[in-house]
């Protein structure tokens, strides 16, 4: 039970401080400390740290009675994979960010250069992003053993981490992103559901969070497609 409860929190922290720390810098986005935006400021000081050691904990909390395991590596991998990842699209949004939004430098910005910033920013490291936190999701959701007594707090937990991140996909153009997602969630859940018990697989904790958060990515995307009738990121809407 107080591994199940700790797990849970560590999971609530991961979807609820990100998402408030963005909402609040993206309302105030225009703020600059030096030549941060202060989106990218709080992004450096306090989330990158914050994933770095959050992460971490979960990853312990996940696979503390599995250390020896050959999925620990592999979760390490994403995790690490995510780290590498941030860190570039940090610095290449910064960049990115500052010049065209801030100081309008868009049109001496030569293509070439602003190409390699667009590719290390929206391309290659929202992949990397996605690729390691989602895979590390999926990596614990296949493995962890931890069990809850309640169904909902976990589905809510991971519902609002899909809403969120939905938003996200939709702003970095890569939708298919979801997609996949849910595809790997639905088969890290039945192989969960093989590798504790079958009859016992609705309660697993990891696997109640990444259903919730599978199928909210999925229906915050199409929700967004309905209402704005296209994927064009939000922040090309005024957002």
């Amino acid at each position: 039970m107080q591994k199940s409860k700790s797990l849970s929190r560590l999971l609530w922290v991961l979807t609820v401080v990100p998402l408030i720390v963005t909402v609040v810098t993206e309302l105030n986005k225009r703020i600059l400390i030096w030549h941060f935006r202060i989106v990218d400021f709080i992004d450096l000081i306090l989330l990158a740290p914050f994933f770095c050691i959050l992460l971490f904990f979960l990853h312990k909390s996940i696979f503390s009675e599995q250390e020896n395991s050959n999925w620990s590596w592999v979760s390490l991998g994403f995790i690490a994979i995510f780290l590498y990842g941030h860190a570039m699209h940090l610095t290449a949004n910064s960049i990115s960010t500052f010049s065209i939004e801030i100081r309008d430098y868009g049109e001496i910005i030569p293509k070439d250069s602003y190409e390699l910033i667009y590719f290390l920013d929206e391309i290659l490291g929202h992949w990397l992003v996605y690729i390691g936190l989602f895979g590390a999701i999926t990596v614990w959701t296949a493995k962890s053993k931890t069990q809850t007594p309640s169904f909902l707090p976990s589905f809510i937990c991971g519902a609002l981490f899909g809403l969120a991140y939905s938003i996200s996909i939709v702003e970095s153009s890569l939708v298919w992103v979801g997609v996949l997602f849910f595809i790997a969630s639905m088969i890290s859940i039945f192989y969960n559901a093989k590798y504790v018990i079958f009859s016992n697989y609705k309660n697993g904790l990891m696997s109640i969070f990444s259903l919730g958060a599978a199928i909210f990515m999925m229906l915050g995307e199409l929700a967004y497609y309905l209402v704005v009738g296209s994927f064009i990121e939000p922040s090309k809407l005024g957002f």
